[in-house]
This record gives structure tokens, sequence and C-alpha cells, in this order.
């Protein structure tokens, strides 16, 4: 029972109905009363009354010989009163075993620590601490108990507690609606890149080549019977000279129009995993699932891209050849692309005559690092700490969502993000760190383990 500090703890809990019994009872060592009397010097009695707990003093069977006022003021008790009582009977739920506990215990230790509950004159009960000790006077043994009513300390740890849970559900409701805004962000910049790919078909079917084959169809049914108009040999080389032609630009318009479906396809279904960051909140774990990552920046790439202005932005990349890596895609997804977001943002911004953005993905000791790396306007230095804050934001239409939810869900695939800048108009660097076990063909089972 004894800890490193030499003090017992004795923990007495009591239940509802517990609390509802009279306490004060006749214990079975408490029918005789002791006859011999207690005197204290007055420079004891004086520290006793000094004392901001209550201070009992009793006889080694708990009978009571002394209190100090403060003692009276707590239990309600007049001083003779208490002379009446053992003090297990003001202990709640305590007993003759307590009593041995407490005597045996300071045969070893110099003081028991009791958290409990004690009574007052009014059947009624308040939570306390209690330290007990031995004591000496006029060379008799003694125990002393020091009794500190705590109620307002639990009430004050009963509204932390529930300011605490107060706090925790706001928190989990304001990250719903932060990752459900920048979902609508994500969504938003993934069907602008649709309407591109639809105005890309739409321009192919606009295309003469269609036009040609529909006038060559009309010249063919003018002609009447084909087979006599194939007999002569101006009509066939006027044939034969333009179909070679239109099959080409009919054949490069079809392959051009199943890229664009693809492309359409595939951002339909990063749409749906962009969505899926929002249903991950309502579960308690989303699925890990081997994922490589250079397909993803890709992706990424592609996305952001394709709704920008990207003809005057230098990108580059530098990766390293790696096995699929346990992600969560979703979240990775809407990582990456934030931080491009706002990598070809600050670009864009950029007074840069080259604007570039380098991806670069590296191996460490303990992470697999991705840097996204841009010569845009930078960041103040004092910003830098700021920077995943919920809130914070250096641009005048942002709302501080994107990167502290970044921060959030790498955290959540216990990875991190960090950022580095040399100040305003020197560009900026952030860098995903993703752990290395995550590699492990075995990590899933690790991990679930």
């Amino acid at each position: 029972m004894s800890d490193s500090g030499g003090t017992d703890t004795i923990r007495i809990k009591l239940g509802a109905g517990a609390r509802q019994q009279r306490l004060v009872q006749q214990l079975s060592y408490h029918s005789e009363k002791q006859k011999d009397s207690i005197e204290f010097p007055e420079e004891t009695k004086l520290i006793y009354e000094g004392i901001y707990d209550a201070v009992i003093i009793a006889h080694k069977n708990g009978q009571i010989k002394h209190v100090n006022q403060r003692a009276c003021d707590m239990f309600e008790f007049s001083f003779k009163e208490f002379l009446s009582f053992n003090m297990m009977q003001l202990i709640a739920g305590s007993n003759e075993e307590t009593h041995k506990q407490i005597l045996n215990t300071l045969d070893q230790e110099k003081r028991v620590f009791i958290e409990g509950y004690c009574q007052i004159a009014q059947d009624e009960f308040f939570p306390a601490e209690i330290t007990v000790c031995n004591v000496q006077s006029n060379h008799k043994d003694l125990l002393s108990f020091f009794i500190r009513n705590i109620s307002l300390r639990r009430e004050t740890e009963e509204k932390l507690r529930k300011a605490q849970s107060d706090l925790l559900e706001t928190a989990h409701y304001a990250g719903r609606a932060e990752i459900a805004t920048s979902v609508l962000h994500n969504v938003g910049n993934l069907l602008n890149s649709i309407n591109v790919s639809c105005s890309q078909i739409q321009d192919t079917f606009r295309k003469p080549h269609l036009a040609n084959l529909a006038k060559l169809n009309e010249k063919i049914s003018s002609m009447g019977d084909l087979n006599e108009a194939l007999k002569n040999e101006r009509v066939r080389l006027q044939i034969a000279s333009l179909l070679p032609t239109l099959f080409s630009a009919l054949n490069k318009e079809f392959r051009e129009i199943q890229i664009e479906s693809r492309r359409l396809q595939q951002k339909v279904d990063i749409i749906k995993d962009v969505v899926s960051v929002q249903q991950t909140y309502a579960t308690s774990k989303s699925l890990e699932e081997k994922l490589e990552i250079a397909k993803l920046i890709d992706d990424a790439i592609s996305i952001i891209f394709t709704t920008a202005n990207s003809a005057s932005v230098n990108l580059e990349k530098k990766m390293i050849d790696l096995p699929p890596v346990w992600l969560q895609k979703s979240k990775f997804m809407h990582v990456l692309l934030n931080l491009l977001k706002n990598a070809f943002e600050a670009v864009a911004l950029s007074e840069n005559t080259r604007p570039t953005i380098q991806i670069q993905l590296e191996k460490g000791r303990n992470y697999l690092y991705l840097l996204i790396k841009d010569n845009g306007v930078g960041i103040a230095k004092e910003n830098l700490n700021n920077i995943f804050t919920h809130g914070f934001t250096n641009k005048k239409d942002g709302h501080g969502f994107g990167l502290h939810s970044c921060a959030n869900l790498m955290g959540e695939m216990d990875g991190k993000i960090r950022v580095f800048s040399e100040g305003p108009g020197k560009g900026a660097t952030f860098t995903i760190c993703i752990p290395i076990e995550r590699l492990y063909k075995d990590y899933d089972k690790l991990n679930s383990g």
C-alpha cells in the first residue's frame, strides 16, 4: 500500500444506499468511556487553533479527547458533544477494520491519508481529505486527525469536467464544420475542372470534321446510283483522298474524347474521396490502405493545375521509387489538395518572373518526407508558429480552416506537417512527414494489434 512518499492511502467509497444510512452508531469498542483526561500545553492548543483544517485528537482506540474550534464549526458539534464520539463514527463507511488498518499502517508509516466522507450533526455528509498520524502528550500515544472539507474543490472539479466535456463536444462540431468547409472548397475546384473537361469535349464536337463527313454523305447521296458514280475516275479519286483524312481526324478526336472521359471519371472518383473526408468524422477510424504516393501526387496535380491558369507556372517533380504506403486515401488527398492549392495561389500573387512549384519525395530514417516548395509571396517569421492554428489566415477571403484541418488529418495518420519560410517574398516550404513504418508490409497487422 505504501507509495514512494511514505504515505498510505485508504480510499473509502460510499454508494447511494450507504450514504442514506445513519452512520453515527455505537461501536462495540466504544462502550467503555475513557476516564483519563488529556491536558495539552497552551502553546499546543494555540497551534491547533491556528490550523485551517479541523483537528481532532483521539486515543488509540479512537475515542475523541480534544478538538479545535475549526472542527466544531465544520461538524456542527460542540466541544462536549465531540467527546462522546469515537472518531470512526464520524468517518462515513469506516468500521473496526478501518480502525485496525489505520493502526497497523501507522506502525510502519508516518501518516495515513484517507479519502472519504465525514458526517455532520444533521446526518449530512461532506467529502473530506483526512490525514492521520501519531502524536504524544504527557507520554501518552494518541492519534491526530487533520480533516479538510473539499466540497468546494469537488464542485469545481465537476464544473471543470463538464466544461471539458462541453469543450470537447464543441471542438468536435467545430472540426466537422471545418472539414465540411474544406470539402466544399475542394469539390468546387473539382467541379470547375469537370467544367473544363466538358468544354473540351464540346469543342471537339464543334470541329469541322464532322461537318465535312456530313457534306461527303450528302454529296454521295446526291449521286443517285453510287455504283454508276464510282465508275467516274474523278469521283473515285475525290472520295479516296477525302476518306483517309476524315478517318484520321475523326480517330484523333475520338481519342481526345476518350482521354477527357477518363479524366472526368477520375475527377468524379476523387470527388467521392474528398467527400468521404467528412464521413471519416462519423466513424472511429478510417480504412487504411496501401497507396502509391506518386500516383496520389499526380492526381492532386491534375486537379489543382486543371482548375487554375497553370500555363505560366513551372512545375518540378523529384520522386523516388517507393513501395505502396499505408495511408487513409481521402485524408491524404485532402492534405495534398490544400497544400498544392496554397502553393499555386502563393506563386500567382508573387511578382516572381518565373513562378515555380517543386514537389520532392525523400526517405529519411524515421519519416518519409514530401516537400512542396514555392517561390511565392512567403510567410512572415512571426506567423510561422500560428500557421496551423484554427482561424489563422493571411488571405483576404480565407477562413483559417485549411492548414489547421491538414495538420489534424496528418496527426490522425501518426504524421505531421512542418513549414519553413525565410520571410515575405522568399517563398515557403511545407513538408509532410509520414512515419517510415507505414512502408512495412505488415503495418496493418502491427497497427491493429
